[in-house]
């Protein structure tokens, strides 16, 4: 009674419940453990209540009903088995009419095994009038789904008839990747003094021009967008109009680089290198060095962040022959 009643042995036994828990697969209820006091280290005392001697002699007392006169010892007539005593049965008193344990555990026995056996008979019953309409919908129209690498490709060459579209509605510089101006010049496309009809039509051109320019560079949209065919239509016309020019052939190459190896950038615009005086030509030829010198720098960097990109990728390939050599050195040395 002493080890039942105290703390540790509380504890053992929790302990003991938790390691020997069944899976909890099965389900059911959880391991009944025992009440745990955490408010000090050591254990808790408990008080025991006063025994109450009255409540005793009163339940003892041989009487049909509570509050009925106790008979006399000669005239009490015991009453029938199996009566309900008023009070708890605190002495014992009535524990032979009690049914044992091995009694109750044989009539549960009896009560599950009248029950009837499980069943695991399934059926599966289709509502009425559906499967005769799916049948009918099979039968009208089959319905294909199309495989997912089949959607991608399509997709991307959607995609890309949609860019090429975009880009064929670009002027040349576009197309052709071609340099561009870093900003519009509004003084490049001021409108002629003059009114003559060769001037209003250079008027319309400068205009178009001012529009397309913005969009290169700016990509400021233009309200109007012409269509391919319109496109297409005009250059056809422009070049029946122009005069046709000398071939591109070796000469003509020859004379375009002499041409563009004589002009230099001065001050924003380009002039001969013949006409400047020598502390022009030194400045022109030092800003010219300085844009080959920026490009240059701008090269490294982003050739620098492509090496450190590539060394992440490939490092273990780069190490996996390294190590190999270095194994196969130490095998020969042996």
């Amino acid at each position: 009674m002493i080890y039942k009643s105290s703390f540790f042995f509380q504890e053992v036994q929790n302990i003991l419940a938790l390691q020997n828990v069944d899976t909890p697969l099965k389900g059911g209820l959880n391991t009944p453990l025992h009440e745990s006091d955490f408010s000090g280290i050591l254990p808790t005392p408990r008080v025991q209540a006063t025994p109450n001697t009255v409540l005793n002699a009163v339940a003892a007392t041989p009487a049909s009903t509570f509050g009925a006169t106790p008979s006399s010892v000669g005239s009490f007539t015991p009453g029938p088995g199996g009566a309900t005593p008023a009070f708890r049965d605190q002495m014992g008193i009535n524990e032979g009419g009690a049914t044992s344990g091995i009694e109750a555990r044989a009539e549960l026995r009896r009560a599950l095994a009248s029950l009837p056996e499980p069943r695991n008979d399934y059926e599966i019953v289709a509502p009425e009038g559906e499967g005769d309409e799916h049948e009918e919908s099979e039968d009208k129209e089959e319905e294909w789904v199309d495989d997912a690498a089949d959607v991608k490709e399509s997709r991307a060459k959607q995609r890309a008839l949609k860019r090429q579209r975009e880009l064929a509605a670009r002027t040349q510089v576009i197309q052709r990747s071609l340099p561009k101006p870093s900003k519009v010049s509004d003084a490049a496309f001021k409108p002629s003094l003059n009114r003559t009809e060769m001037a209003k039509a250079d008027d319309l051109i400068k205009a178009e021009m001012a529009r397309l320019v913005a969009w290169d560079v700016q990509n400021n949209v233009p309200n109007e967008v012409y269509e391919e065919n319109d496109l297409k239509t005009a250059s056809e016309l422009i070049k029946k109009d122009c005069d046709v020019g000398p071939p591109l052939d070796a000469s003509m190459w020859a004379v375009i680089e002499q041409c563009s190896t004589e002009l230099v950038q001065i001050r924003g615009k380009f002039t001969r290198i013949a006409v400047l005086n020598r502390g022009e030509q030194i400045e022109a030829l030092h800003s010219q060095f300085q844009i080959y010198r920026d490009w240059m720098n701008a090269r490294a960097k982003k050739t620098g962040k492509l090496e450190k990109k590539l060394k992440i990728k490939l490092g273990g390939y780069q190490k996996k022959p390294c190590a190999d050599r270095e194994s196969i050195a130490g095998n020969v040395l042996l």
